[in-house]
């Protein structure tokens, strides 16, 4: 997942260095294929996946070498960035990811669309 994000804010800081006229941040939307079932709350919750996903990934701005150069950049700008979901806020107005179940997971999401 953290290649992930290194290529949403790689791509997102050259189109914000080359735009010159750039009135709104994009949003980004994560689709995250196949994956495995849960039996965790709200693992299906794209407001829980997504806050999941980026607290389990918050210190990463901390030891990848790019992000800790992201996290310089924008200290040079008076902007203080202490968790990834910060750092990604920079670049995007906002972040979503959702969760396809893998195949073995459909029969849970038929099972539950019957009741």
């Amino acid at each position: 997942m953290e290649s992930v994000f290194d290529g949403l804010i790689t791509w997102a800081s050259q189109a914000i260095e080359s735009s010159s006229n750039q009135a709104l941040l994009p949003h980004a939307v994560l689709i995250l294929n196949a994956s495995k079932q849960s039996d965790s709350a709200g693992y299906w919750d794209v407001t829980a996946s997504t806050q999941s996903i980026l607290d389990s990934l918050a210190s990463t701005i901390h030891r990848n070498p790019r992000f800790k150069r992201w996290v310089k950049f924008w200290l040079m700008k008076d902007k203080m960035v202490d968790t990834l979901e910060e750092l990604v806020l920079c670049y995007y107005s906002s972040i979503q990811v959702s969760q396809i179940p893998n195949t073995s997971s459909l029969a849970f999401f038929s099972d539950i669309a019957k009741t």
